[in-house]
């Protein structure tokens, strides 16, 4: 009840202050952020006693008392924990209003969300030895302004419970927002040149809270963009040591040798990945860029091995279950719309019944042998997968051990000759 209360005081500010509710690793803690030039000013100890702040994040004995301790604090930014043994106390979350009034006062920024299954779903993943995690600056997706860098946010508080050096973290800067995408960043006015990779590296590592990424990749490409330039700036990121290894995403055949072709004549860091959609249902990375990889020594870390969900059947006969992705995008925007259409029509669904025939004759699960499929390429390093439950885990983590043999990779590839193209 405590919790309900401090929701419907939170809602009436947004978006002026950042709040998240972690129920998983920390149970019962709410973290406020306050972002701005004033932030230390306003997160004073008076501010802090009337708020009510309670234990310490780690702190799992649940020690009594009113304690303010800032994860971070500097100029621009300042982060404090509150944590209760169950629900927040309606008293507390009452007492936290004088906070949030104040934020909004001083024009800060409020966002609120709960993220109760993600951290379980990362020990499984974890305690498996998965070791290599993959965000951007834009995430979640589709991108808001409320939300955006709360991905970041989420993994950067993930991995202080976790040895740096076991993990490999992914990160993206935002492409062009004149393009098919607009990002809610840097005022909509993105783009890949050293202003911009700059910056967002920067902010990056500030919400990741590390000193150094391992991949950093462009999101989308700007083919309008000289990309000496955009090379120029990642190599000097390199070169700091802020960044360790290069990739793009959602890039053509032209534009990774052009880019690849740029850094080799100037000496500059290269393009060691490539992040494209690549899926039973999507296979057109076969067509030229597969060649491409394999000369140029680049390997792809597919995204979307279940064609967005679709490959798992739950899209089957017409279906659009509560909560899943393509069905929130039948009300939305145009560009979401679009992208329901190219993933979820006639020709998916028809290739997803055949490829659950083949996983059933098999004695598998579809979803097993899709990313099982994604992986199994002398092209790719790694396939990224996605799960928004832990439920969903084991089905993945099958795959890691699981090896088609040839005769069931005739039937897959008979199935993408009789359906060619699902996803155009």
């Amino acid at each position: 009840p405590g919790y309900t209360a401090l929701h419907e005081i939170l809602k009436n500010y947004a978006p002026m202050l950042t709040v998240f509710r972690d129920g998983g690793s920390i149970p019962g803690a709410v973290t406020v952020v306050v972002s701005g030039s004033r932030a230390p000013e306003l997160m004073n100890a008076q501010t802090i006693r009337y708020a009510g702040m309670d234990g310490r994040m780690g702190d799992l004995a649940g020690k009594a008392g009113k304690e303010q301790i800032p994860l971070v604090s500097d100029n621009w930014q300042s982060i404090f924990t509150w944590r209760w043994k169950g629900e927040m106390p309606l008293e507390e979350a009452t007492k936290l209003k004088t906070l949030v009034t104040q934020a909004h006062q001083q024009g800060r920024l409020i966002r609120f969300w709960n993220t109760p299954d993600t951290p379980a779903a990362w020990k499984i993943l974890y305690d498996a030895g998965v070791d290599f995690y993959d965000t951007a600056e834009m995430y979640p997706v589709p991108p808001d302004v409320k939300y955006v860098g709360a991905t970041e946010e989420i993994v950067g508080r993930w991995m202080k419970t976790k040895d740096r050096d076991s993990l490999i973290i992914a990160s993206k800067v935002a492409g062009p927002s004149h393009v098919w995408i607009q990002a809610p960043l840097r005022g909509g006015k993105t783009g890949l040149d050293r202003h911009h990779i700059v910056r967002a590296v920067e902010s990056s590592l500030r919400r990741l809270d590390t000193d150094y990424i391992d991949l950093y990749q462009t999101h989308w490409p700007d083919a309008d963009f000289p990309h000496e330039e955009t090379m120029l700036a990642l190599d000097e990121v390199v070169r700091a040591g802020k960044v360790r290894i290069l990739g793009c995403s959602n890039e053509s055949t032209w534009g990774l040798t052009k880019s690849l072709w740029a850094s080799d004549i100037n000496g500059l860091a290269r393009y060691d990945t490539i992040q494209n959609n690549f899926s039973l249902n999507n296979r057109r990375f076969e067509d030229e860029l597969a060649q491409a990889c394999r000369q140029e020594k680049v390997s792809l870390l597919p995204y979307s091995p279940l064609g967005g969900g679709v490959l798992s059947g739950k899209y089957n006969d017409g279906a659009f279950p509560k909560g899943a992705r393509f069905s929130m995008y039948q009300h939305a925007p145009k560009r979401q719309q679009a992208m329901l259409r190219r993933f979820v029509n006639d020709k998916t669904l028809e290739s997803t019944r055949r490829y659950q025939e083949i996983a059933a004759s098999l004695d598998m699960s579809v979803v097993t042998m899709a990313v099982a499929w994604s992986k199994q390429h002398d092209f790719v390093a790694s396939t990224i997968v996605g799960a928004t439950s832990p439920k969903q885990v084991p089905e993945l983590l099958a795959a890691a051990d699981v090896i088609l043999t040839p005769e069931t990779l005739a039937r897959i590839n008979a199935v993408s000759q009789e359906v060619l193209y699902p996803m155009g």
